[in-house]
């Protein structure tokens, strides 16, 4: 076919789509984008729940104006909440644009498959929208103000992206993510626990699951903690502290990589974590900046207490939490073979972990004055 030819088709074509009468074309007012939804569930008898799922909606205004507003669905399945919301919402609804899912404490102990399942296959839902779960219902939460946020929802997507600079988070909650880690071999699912207290909404700790259904909530020092462990390049601030005015605190970046091998048909991992720092505070070593022989000092104490918390969370974790939060068990998985119908978790929780931090202190900011 001559080029100039199938030139013209293409845009005659184009310019038909272009004009062409679309009947689901509407005035802004009258269209809602939805930025969030919340899974909350109730047991009405063992095993028999009730689910309400409220979608936090952006509406606007013939003044060029914008507000959020809560929509909520009720039924036995997750299903019937859509239809029994539609049935009292006036918008037409636009998906794709989620940034947060939010998910009760009982939704999460009850599992999050299901809703994994309706998110993923709907093509229309934004699919790197982070998952979070919440203490209390997930309604309760988007009906929560903040002075200066027209919706709660961009305040709790700010305080997951912020965490991710000083308590080693890997911001790995997407649905991508969660759907991998639910049903990958080897894996386990962690998500930021919020809470409301009495300065706000604030990152509590983290939820953990084992498969689908959350086992664990852990506060903020211990999944600071996991988190350094878990993920691959992160990061946190580090301390050392002698008393409330001798302290030294570092920001630094961490690398990680796990050995996994058998030793006595026993597993063992070593985990080698190196991070590297920056000076924020030093009231605790005087001559740090002028004494190479007090930098390794300090590099060593930090080593040193370092291992200490990360033997401290593993130990919690065999003892308490049982669970392989740390994904261990990909590594064991992709050496010794998938499938084989292996509880990874069993596993871990026998194996020997060790431990293996080198610190490297490479900025002292401004040094003393």
């Amino acid at each position: 076919m001559n080029k100039k030819i199938l030139i013209f088709i293409m845009i005659v074509l184009g310019l038909t789509l272009l004009f062409i009468p679309n009947e689901r074309k509407q005035p802004v007012e009258n269209l809602g984008v939805e930025i969030a939804a919340g899974f909350d569930v109730e047991e009405i008898f063992k095993n028999n729940y009730i689910y309400e799922i409220t979608r936090n909606v952006v509406l606007y205004s013939g003044q060029n104006k914008e507000f959020t507003e809560n929509y909520s669905g009720v039924g036995d399945t997750i299903g019937e909440t859509r239809e029994e919301r539609s049935n009292k919402t006036e918008k037409t609804i636009l998906q794709g644009m989620e940034k947060i899912y939010l998910v009760s404490e009982k939704q999460a102990e009850v599992g999050i498959k299901n809703l994994i399942d309706i998110i993923s296959r709907n093509p229309y839902v934004n699919d790197t929208g982070k998952f979070v779960v919440c203490e209390g219902k997930a309604k309760e939460f988007f009906e929560y103000k903040i002075p200066g946020y027209n919706s709660i929802v961009n305040y709790i997507d700010g305080l997951i992206e912020s965490s991710s600079n000083d308590n080693f988070v890997d911001k790995n909650f997407s649905v991508t993510d969660i759907l991998v880690r639910v049903n990958g071999e080897g894996k386990n699912v962690v998500m930021p626990y919020i809470s409301i207290g009495k300065n706000g909404i604030h990152i509590g700790g983290f939820a953990i699951f084992k498969g689908e259904k959350m086992v664990k909530k852990i506060n903020m020092k211990d999944a600071k903690i996991m988190n350094l462990l878990r993920g691959r390049k992160t990061r946190g601030i580090i301390t050392i502290q002698k008393d409330s005015e001798h302290y030294l605190d570092l920001s630094t970046i961490s690398r990680k990589k796990v050995k996994c091998y058998k030793k006595d048909d026993k597993m063992v991992f070593d985990i080698n974590l190196k991070l590297k720092g920056q000076v924020l505070t030093n009231e605790l070593h005087k001559k740090l900046y002028e004494d190479v022989k007090v930098v390794k000092q300090v590099e060593g104490e930090s080593e040193k207490e370092l291992e200490k918390q990360c033997n401290d969370f593993i130990y919690k974790m065999k003892k308490d939490i049982k669970t392989d939060c740390l994904e261990l068990g990909r590594y064991a998985a992709a050496k010794f073979g998938r499938r084989t119908g292996t509880d990874w978790n069993k596993v871990v929780q026998d194996s020997e972990i060790n431990i293996n931090v080198s610190v490297d202190i490479v900025n002292f900011g401004r040094g003393d004055y």
